[in-house]
Parts: C-alpha cells; structure tokens; sequence
C-alpha cells in the first residue's frame, strides 16, 4: 500500500469500483469522513458552483483484459472531468489500466467510445478523447493560488452510481495540506493536495474544485482508517500532463536526473549541513545534474529561485518545466554552496527524475 516519506499510512486508491462486487459502500474499506463544519457566512450555498462542475464530470465504465477467479471478465467504473470544449477528458490511470473497452457517460446520458486512451506512466493520469463538440468543460485552477484552509468540493460518481441511477456525489470539505508524497507499490506520488472532503469509491478521475468551480486537483485515493483524509493531483502536475498528452499523444516529463530522499535530522548531522533541502542519492550519468555538478549526498536547496524544502519541493518544480527549459540551481556539496545553470532533458525510461 501507500507509504508516506515521513509517516507510516495505510492509504488505498479507493476511487476505482470493481462492478462486480463494489457497488455498496459494505463492499469496501472506505474512510469515514467527518465533516468539517458549516461554510464561512460568505458562501452558505455551494450550489452555483456544483452546478456549473456537474455537466463537466463524466462516468467511465471499463472492460479489462483481466479475469476474475471464475473466469470472468472483470470489469469496474471511475469518473473522469472534461477539460476542453473538443472532447479532452483527463481521469486517473487506474481507472483505464488494462482495460479492453473504455464507455463514457456524460451528466446527461449520452454514451461514448475514446477514440484515444493515452496513460502516463509516472504519475497515475490518464486521458481520453471522445468525438464531439460543444462539451461542458472546466478550467484549470492556478496551482500557486491553492491555501490550507480552502473550501474544496468533491465531484465524482461515488460508489459507481451511474447517471441513469442518480449520477455523481458532491461532498465538500476544505485543503487539509499541500505537496503531501509517498510511495505505493515503489511508484513515487508527489505534488498531492490534501482534503478532508469525502473521497468514495467511485470518485477516482473526478473533479476537486475551488469555490471558483476550478479544478485544483484530481481525485485519486483516501485513507482506510482515517477519518477526513483524501488525496488527490495537484492541478500543476495534471495541467502538465494534460497539455502534452493532448498535444504530443504523450507526457513529456522534463528529467534532471537524480535520485533523491527528504534530508532528515541525522542525514543534516552526519553531514553537516542546515536541515534543508532534498539529499541526493545517486546521479545518472550523462544527465543534466552530472553536467551541472551534483554528487551523491549533496543538498538541492533551490531551484527557479524557489527554496527547495524537501523531495516533493523538487519535483513539484521539474513537472511545472517542460524538456528543454532552462533553470537555475543552488546546492551544498560538503556544505560550501554552489549555483549553477542548466537545462532540463526529456525524462527517458528510468527510476530517476
């Protein structure tokens, strides 16, 4: 399951339902959210905006190549959100992965096949294309205007109820944390946005939005015995990805070409360095970090001119570039500070970012 950099959580990608076998909240193991009060005076009604964010959220139903323990086809259901006029949906991997066939629903029932499924396999996001015009489509929020403490509300089609049954669940709640990271099955996640609003089963791929009606995030996990906690990907990250798969057919992640860990407590004593920064593990050779100078267990402490506080700092900053794009560094190598320029290169298939 998930494991925090810092903490120990048991975390699930809950938003996904099996079909067969996930369509009652007794089905799975799912957090109890509690809520988290009354809204500020100024906004007593979400109901402007949920109005505007219904139409944009769709229901996706996917076939896989896989089979259960009779044989059977399995199949399950996500939500996805439109985020061009054209037909562009953006959902979570997880919800396509494997699949066979791919149907789409959208808030007013009309049924579609993707002529495209495109994955990325870095972060857990995908995105699908279906043939019309005219669509009901969202606008992406500006990641840097995201607060803890921001009211958020939640879209999607919890416990897989289709639009002919009743159609998506909106919960509201408010940004509990920001640039959260772990690791599920030794894949990273990074640049993650922390809410207490209810993430169900179901929700994977749907839509976490401002007051605004702007999508901050997309829905992707909660926690099995917490209360209030979901997590979902950081529209910085999403626009990223978004933007190149609709444009190149794929993600084009920019590479600097390290490995890196949170510097603790022990690591800054050992090596006699200010608690600050993200340690480097290991550099790749012929990467832009060898040309520019880092060696194992230097500290990244700023990058674009921005302090670099921890691994999920550095990488929120690298997928927000595009390959090619150039950018300065600060690092302390046996704690004597060094700045360099350089430019990032498209990641290739590797471990390292």
């Amino acid at each position: 399951m998930f494991k925090n950099t810092r903490t120990a959580l048991a975390v699930s990608l809950i938003g996904f339902v099996t079909v067969s076998s996930c369509v009652a909240p007794s089905a799975v193991s799912c957090p109890a959210t509690s809520e988290p009060g009354p809204p500020p005076e100024s906004a007593q009604s979400f109901a402007s905006v949920v109005n505007k964010v219904l139409p944009a959220v769709v229901y996706i139903y996917v076939q896989t190549d896989k089979t259960d323990s009779e044989g059977n086809t399995a199949s399950g259901v996500g939500s996805g959100v439109i985020l061009r006029s054209d037909g562009w949906i953006i959902t979570n991997k997880h919800v396509v992965d494997g699949f066979k066939e791919v149907e789409v629903t959208l808030y007013d029932r009309r049924k579609y096949s993707p002529t495209k499924v495109l994955m990325d396999d870095v972060a857990d996001l995908a995105v699908l294309k279906i043939q019309e015009q005219g669509l009901p489509a969202l606008s992406m929020g500006n990641p840097d205007s995201i607060n803890v403490g921001d009211w958020v509300i939640a879209v999607g089609h919890a416990l897989g109820i289709s639009p002919s049954e009743g159609g998506p669940t909106v919960t509201e709640g408010i940004v509990s944390s920001l640039g959260r990271s772990f690791t599920m099955n030794d894949v990273p996640y990074y640049d993650l946005v922390q809410t207490s609003a209810a993430i169900n089963p179901g929700n994977s791929g749907g839509a976490l939005v401002n007051l605004s009606g702007e999508i901050i995030g997309v829905n992707s996990a909660g926690v099995i015995s917490a209360q209030g906690i979901g997590y979902a990907i950081g529209v910085g990250t999403a626009r990223h990805i978004f933007d190149d798969m609709v444009q190149y057919g794929k993600p084009r992640h920019p590479y600097l070409g390290v490995r890196i860990l949170d510097l603790t407590a022990e690591a800054a004593h050992k090596l006699n360095m200010p608690l600050e920064g993200a340690r480097v593990r290991y550099v790749e050779p012929g990467s832009p970090a060898e040309a520019a100078g880092l060696r194992t267990d230097d500290v990244i402490v700023s990058m674009g001119g921005m302090k670099m506080e921890s691994a999920a700092d550095v990488v929120k900053v690298l997928w927000r570039h595009e390959p090619g794009d150039s950018m300065s560094m600060v690092y302390l190598h046996r704690g004597l500070e060094v700045t360099k320029d350089l430019r990032l290169a498209e990641r290739p298939q590797t471990d390292s970012i």
